[in-house]
């Protein structure tokens, strides 16, 4: 199961020209002005980036806003969740972590971890049974844009519609005004996306 399905998204906005997810740009401004239409329920965008730790040259980072409705697929196996009370009042900047990436670095809640030049403190350990996001971590979007040096982007914008029958009237209206950028339904979009996963996969393992 593709992180792109399974959640309560109906539609996802990206960069149509990009390779995989982690080199799509997209101006989170945009998710901004998507979330004001009369058919939009919610609207959550998300950065995915490949960063160095302290043991794993290759390691996925997946940034989400503190609000965000796609953080409700992260079970929580141990600790905190990430928009949890708990997780604010941490001691330095909180992250939870998939529990592939728990086990690979030896890691539990209360421990801290380097992620680049930055040290972050484990809340809680995850799983969503999706080998690439149980492989990494998740953090709050602004730390993760810190991270990325992506400042006010994001690589793709997931959508909730009040109604998935309005999909098509909404898809008009996001052509018009942005022209550049990609709208699909999270099936299709998963099934571009599944040979650059299988990249990813290759890059994981080595």
């Amino acid at each position: 199961d593709s992180f792109l399905t399974g959640n309560q998204a109906d539609l996802v906005l990206s960069q149509p020209d990009a390779f995989d997810i982690s080199m799509s740009a997209v101006d989170e401004k945009v998710g901004d002005d998507i979330a004001t239409m009369s058919e939009v329920t919610a609207v959550s965008g998300m950065l995915q980036g490949l960063v160095q730790t302290e043991s794993v040259p290759f390691f996925f980072v997946f940034g989400y806003p503190d609000d965000s409705f796609m953080l409700s697929r992260f079970q929580i196996v141990d600790g905190v969740a990430l928009d949890s009370r708990e997780a604010e009042q941490a001691h330095g900047t909180p992250v939870i972590l998939g529990g592939s990436a728990a086990d690979t670095l030896n890691k539990k809640p209360g421990d801290t971890m380097r992620i680049q030049e930055s040290v972050f403190r484990i809340v809680g350990i995850y799983e969503t049974g999706q080998g690439l996001e149980d492989s990494g971590a998740v953090l709050p979007l602004r730390d993760a844009q810190q991270l990325l040096g992506r400042q006010h982007q994001v690589s793709i914008i997931y959508i909730q519609l009040k109604d998935t029958s309005l999909s098509d009237r909404i898809e008009t209206r996001v052509e018009r005004l942005y022209p550049d950028l990609s709208l699909s339904t999270t099936d299709a979009y998963a099934d571009q996306q599944m040979m650059g996963d299988m990249m990813k996969g290759y890059v994981w393992g080595i």
